[in-house]
């Protein structure tokens, strides 16, 4: 093959080649944004739970404050606390 032919060659395949890795370079960099750890997501996940159970925990102060509603208030903290135990075993945190 001669040089003039090679060259004629590269000159046809680079652009596609360019493109191809193009690509790939924006599917590889895409993710690395969006992407999360299983850590990061535990983490999530657990402090989830834990900011519901602050939130109910305000709610039955308020509740007991207001004198009504203390009952339905300590149901849901008592689920609360229960699903936030439950997360935490899932993600090995509370034995």
């Amino acid at each position: 093959m001669s040089r003039s032919n090679a060259t004629l060659i590269a000159s046809h395949i680079e652009p596609i080649v360019q493109q191809l890795v193009d690509q790939e370079v924006a599917r590889l960099m895409e993710p690395v944004a969006r992407r999360r750890t299983a850590a990061q997501m535990e983490t999530d996940e657990i402090m989830s739970a834990a900011r519901a159970v602050g939130e109910l925990t305000d709610r039955l102060l308020q509740a007991r404050y207001a004198g009504q509603g203390e009952i339905t208030a300590r149901k849901k903290l008592f689920i609360a606390n229960l699903k936030l135990a439950t997360v935490m075993r899932r993600h090995g945190r509370l034995k």
